[in-house]
């Protein structure tokens, strides 16, 4: 006689089996929807943006100027940096828009940050005063972003202004849609022992 059906251990058998490869199933599609949200979620352009901004002042040069109404020579001469809550001013050696050394811009304004650049040497210029130079060319680093503000660290002190001395480190706060950001940025300028060695021999001139 010929038995019809399944018993009642195959039948537990097979909803067990039935019950892993459904559980490895659903696992793997929620590990594949993770994923992909992460794809769709990350943008290009931020982590292009980043870069940029660690090149901006990866090319911070150490541009000596000087004060001419200034008598004292350790304060008559100083290296240009000029840093405020939300915006920044320097010399770049690693300019974008021209082949020589350019006045650099950071700056944050309706809720977006520019990036700007200007001529140094050029007739129509003076470059014995970089404040009053104005900005020819500039491009869009950021945009739709909230609270913006520049921190400049130099000799284990942090401070949101920083003039005639170029920090050591410079950490960027905003926020989007999303959350709050902080990046911080190593100005690694070479040469700094040169604004001494002028200095001392300045000194030794002028006895």
């Amino acid at each position: 006689m010929k038995r019809r059906g399944f018993t009642l251990i195959e039948l537990l058998v097979t909803i067990v089996l039935f019950s892993l490869l459904l559980g490895t199933a659903l696992y793997s599609f929620r590990f594949i929807s993770i994923n992909i949200r992460n794809i769709n979620n990350t943008n290009p352009q931020k982590a292009i943006n980043y870069d940029l901004l660690r090149g901006v002042f990866n090319s911070i040069y150490c541009y000596i100027d000087s004060d001419s109404e200034e008598l004292d020579i350790d304060k008559k001469f100083y290296f240009y940096f000029y840093g405020e809550a939300n915006k920044c001013r320097f010399i770049t050696k690693s300019s974008l828009f021209y082949k020589e050394i350019a006045l650099g811009q950071l700056r944050y304004e309706n809720d977006e940050l520019w990036y700007e650049e200007s001529k140094i040497f050029d007739k129509s210029i003076d470059y014995r005063s970089l404040d009053t130079i104005k900005m020819e060319k500039k491009v869009l680093i950021l945009k739709g972003i909230k609270e913006m503000k520049f921190i400049y660290k130099f000799n284990n002190q942090s401070s949101s202004e920083l003039r005639k001395k170029i920090p050591q480190l410079v950490s960027i706060t905003f926020k989007d849609k999303l959350k709050e950001y902080e990046y911080s940025f190593c100005v690694k300028s070479n040469k700094v022992e040169e604004l001494e060695r002028l200095k001392f021999n300045r000194k030794e001139f002028l006895r």
